[in-house]
């Protein structure tokens, strides 16, 4: 029988509770604006308490910020992968203009 340890729960339930904010977020800053949305409809779109959405995140404008610091990069890695680019500059160049014209 495997056992997990608490701490490694609570770290889990985390990650999961903050990217459960962050979906609420997107759906909310897209759906109503940045001045449009409050941390109490985030609260809602997230299945979460206000007071779940506030021990991750400081104010809307942090949470807004780590968004989309989160969408960058993504996108980022989308273009330029996580390996470090290799080969000649002008091949180069083509593949990544390519590929952010394409995502």
């Amino acid at each position: 029988m495997v056992r997990i340890k608490a701490d490694e729960v609570d770290r889990d339930n985390s990650v999961d509770k903050v990217e459960q904010i962050l979906q609420g977020a997107m759906q909310e800053f897209l759906q109503h604006g940045y001045a449009g949305t409050s941390m109490d409809r985030v609260a809602v779109a997230a299945g979460v308490s206000k007071a779940t959405v506030y021990s991750h995140f400081q104010d809307k404008e942090g949470l807004f910020k780590v968004l989309l610091e989160q969408l960058a990069s993504k996108k980022n890695n989308s273009i330029f992968g996580t390996e470090p680019i290799k080969g000649e500059p002008a091949v180069i160049l083509h593949q990544v203009a390519t590929k952010a014209l394409e995502k």
